[in-house]
């Protein structure tokens, strides 16, 4: 009852209780929120001076429960030990990416373009991680270590939707390359920051493997990192309107990201996903968007996808969605009178590939609408 109790007058929940120790309540807050964790970075600052200049004391770790071939897994038909025989393992500090600079977990700002998928099919991932990206606090409650660590040691949370809880993941920083390069053979890392590639190496520990991550759904992705509802909205074949479909995780042992779609009675008309997707953009929410492939599509993406070259889309793969907006061309004050767009502003995780259409980056609207394009740029800076 005790511990009742005291679990609801942290939480807010105790009624008069929480007039009487509202100011208990606040210290223990400001000190397990801010003292302690500074007071954790800064011990650490100040011994890692020492074990730089004693490198005795140093014993960097090395996660044997993540190594090797069955780490790596097999994939499109070459077997983990064969892919084994072609990998070094390399600690971060010696990639390629990092010669003559000092990795950190975290440098400035954390972007979407801090992520570059590599080999394995996992633009889910990368979708998912890329949507992130454009809310830092995200990505940094991810990671339990919160600084660069000279022991290689790194520990992140990972959503369990089965136990529906928050598990730790524990790592090293020995990345797979290939053979004599140096080079990740998955996700590189672009500029000084590891945070991508730990997380990924953080989610193919608990999938089980590398190849374990190839094919997946970015709303997986989502729930794992943030242990939210999450749901998908598909259009009709006829293209009337739309449903929605919850996202369920299922019990298997054998696949930590096993899932299905619960149907819903739930539908839309393409004003209300308009609306919807407005809503959700000014509510900071995490987006992505896909198109299925044809029957009759060239699959000759890396991973199978449906490369559209007229449209510069990729059916078969996943998109993040950075914003919806809708603005005015002409007019009174560009509000009255004019002509309305609605326009979508989506990423690809490739890093390339870009769409071709109206609103590309070489499109011609961009100069029959300069209005239209200082409300975007503007609306930029002050994100």
């Amino acid at each position: 009852m005790a511990d009742l109790t005291c679990e609801k007058i942290c939480t807010g929940k105790a009624g008069y209780w929480n007039c009487a120790c509202a100011p208990f309540v606040l210290v223990w807050k400001s000190l397990a929120i801010f003292c302690f964790p500074c007071l954790h970075v800064l011990l650490w600052r100040c011994l890692q001076p020492l074990q730089r200049i004693l490198p005795c004391f140093t014993f960097p770790f090395e996660d044997a429960e993540f190594f090797g071939a069955a780490a790596l897994g097999d994939h499109d038909g070459e077997s983990g030990e064969d892919m084994q025989q072609q990998t070094d393992w390399v600690r971060c500090e010696e990639l390629a990416s990092f010669v003559g600079k000092q990795p950190q977990l975290f440098e400035g700002k954390i972007e979407p373009s801090d992520l570059c998928q590599g080999a394995v099919g996992d633009c889910w991932l990368v979708a998912a991680f890329a949507c992130a990206a454009e809310f830092e606090d995200c990505i940094r409650a991810q990671f339990v270590t919160k600084e660069y660590n000279v022991y290689g040691r790194y520990q992140v949370r990972i959503f369990d939707p089965i136990q529906k809880k928050f598990q730790v993941v524990t790592v090293d920083d020995r990345i797979p390359c290939r053979k004599g390069t140096k080079k990740p053979r998955f996700m590189s890392p672009n500029g000084s920051e590891l945070w991508a590639i730990l997380l990924e190496k953080a989610y193919a520990k608990w999938c089980g493997s590398y190849a374990n991550l190839s094919g997946g759904f970015v709303l997986w992705g989502w729930l794992a990192m943030t242990g939210d509802h999450v749901f998908m909205l598909s259009k009709q074949s006829d293209g009337s309107g739309w449903t929605r479909k919850d996202m369920i995780a299922e019990n298997d042992p054998q696949d930590r990201r096993a899932c299905g779609f619960r149907s819903t009675p739930e539908t839309y008309t393409n004003e209300q996903i308009w609306t919807l997707l407005k809503k959700y953009d000014a509510q900071k929410a995490l987006m992505s968007a896909s198109i299925a492939k044809s029957a009759a599509g060239k699959f000759s993406g890396p991973c199978g996808e449906e490369m559209l070259e007229k449209e510069g889309l990729v059916a078969g793969h996943a998109y993040s969605v950075i914003q919806a907006r809708e603005v005015t061309e002409g007019g009174v004050l560009g509000l009255v009178g004019g002509t309305q767009y609605r326009l979508l502003q989506v990423r690809n995780p490739w890093g390339s590939f870009e769409w071709t259409g109206a609103w590309s980056d070489k499109s011609e609207m961009w100069d029959k609408c300069p209005g239209i394009k200082k409300q975007v740029m503007l609306d930029s800076l002050r994100k």
